[in-house]
């Protein structure tokens, strides 16, 4: 038999993501939930390179308060087809806010 888990109960999770907009936003709804505990983060190339996604994940978190560790992942996608993305996300992945 399963064993139905409370709502109450705290998960704990480590996300994957390539943090554009999409993935910063459920970063934020994760690190805010009362039934999540974020143990870590790990980030791999996609909407945007390496660096610019840690650093997205990095302040997304930062933003609410949570420290789970950002652990960088790889630098390329594993099919080697790269697709380009900024015509949704920007250059920076967060819809070039700051510009």
């Amino acid at each position: 038999m399963i064993k139905e888990k409370k709502m109450s109960e705290l998960h704990k999770i480590i996300i994957d993501t390539d943090t554009a907009g999409d993935d910063a936003a459920a970063l934020v709804l994760a690190a805010k939930s009362k039934n999540i505990e974020i143990l870590g983060v790990t980030v791999a190339a996609g909407n945007v390179s390496l660096e610019q996604a840690a650093s997205n994940a990095i302040a997304s978190l930062e933003l609410v308060g949570c420290d789970a560790p950002v652990y960088l992942g790889a630098t390329a996608p594993l099919s080697g087809e790269e697709k380009e993305c900024f015509s949704v996300y920007g250059q920076d992945g967060m819809g070039d806010a700051d510009d």
